[in-house]
């Protein structure tokens, strides 16, 4: 697979001789690939009753979009993942 990021980058799963840039941003949620916030919740025991909390981090940058399989890709987009060295892969 290989993942747009939000700054015009990309990197994939599994280095390639087209690719070896495998620094995907973590943690992902392939259910909703473009939400940059990650949040966890956890009981505060601190607090008296203990009470759930959550706390939300933003990933930046964060995958705006993934590439798998066969699909159809813009104009633009396949001159940005040319540039990046998957213009082989493209047909």
């Amino acid at each position: 697979m290989v993942f747009a990021l939000s700054d015009g980058t990309f990197v994939q799963d599994t280095a390639t001789e087209h690719n070896s840039n495998t620094n995907i941003p973590y943690p992902y949620n392939p259910y909703d690939p473009s939400a940059p916030f990650v949040t966890s919740w956890y009981t505060n025991y601190e607090a008296n009753p203990p009470v759930l909390t959550h706390t939300s981090a933003g990933q930046n940058p964060w995958i705006a979009k993934v590439y798998q399989e066969k699909m159809y890709v813009t104009n633009a987009e396949a001159a940005a993942l040319t540039a990046a060295g998957y213009g082989a892969l493209i047909s």
